[in-house]
């Protein structure tokens, strides 16, 4: 079983996620010095993007020496999301390379439907894992490419569904730009890399 370490155990809050605090703050932090007008003068600097990827490297060492999935939760999130607020740090902001990845097509195209895809993941995941996973007693590395295989696609293409049926009619203009903006440069892509080289 699974463990957690809270001060708050046994009593009135002890299931609020209270760390998530802690979590939130790092991310506002790693947003203040990434947007920051000014800028750091260290930023760029590449003595502090190699001490930076040596810190991630040490901070995902720390979560497979302490056990992989049987990290206890509080620990295990707090570090991923220091990780990921030294990731921001160093390599986000308006041009930083987290920025390029973000907005490639096809994933900025998830993002405008991601709150879908939150919500249906779960369910379409367990399906998979009890009719396919669990009946043909696959373990470790080919479960996993079960679940990218077959789980992955499923969970997009579902979510787009949903997504198409119930979120998207009650978007706002805003946001249903976003949307037709993402499926235009996504189609633009595609044409682009079809088109042959002169």
């Amino acid at each position: 079983m699974k463990k957690t370490i809270t001060a708050l155990d046994k009593t009135l809050f002890s299931h609020l996620a209270i760390h998530y605090l802690g979590i939130f703050t790092l991310g506002m932090l790693a947003a203040y010095v990434t947007y920051q007008p000014a800028g750091w003068p260290w930023k760029n600097a590449r003595q502090m993007k190699l001490f930076a990827l040596a810190i991630c490297a040490v901070l995902v060492g720390l979560l497979y020496y302490w056990g992989g999935a049987d990290t206890p939760s509080v620990p295990s999130e707090m570090l991923a999301g220091a990780t990921l607020a030294v990731w921001l740090i160093v390599w986000g902001g308006p041009a930083g390379i987290t920025k390029s990845i973000l907005q490639w097509g096809p994933l900025y195209l998830v993002g405008t439907f991601s709150y879908s895809l939150y919500l249906l993941h779960a369910p379409v995941i367990q399906i998979v894992w009890q009719w396919v996973i669990r009946p043909l007693h696959l373990h470790a590395l080919a479960a996993f490419i079960t679940l990218v295989a077959i789980a992955l696609p499923a969970c997009i293409a579902i979510a787009w569904i949903f997504f198409l049926a119930f979120q998207r009619p009650f978007m706002s203009s805003r946001q249903k730009t976003a949307v037709r903006d993402a499926e235009t440069s996504l189609v633009g892509h595609a044409k682009s890399d079809l088109q042959p080289v002169a």
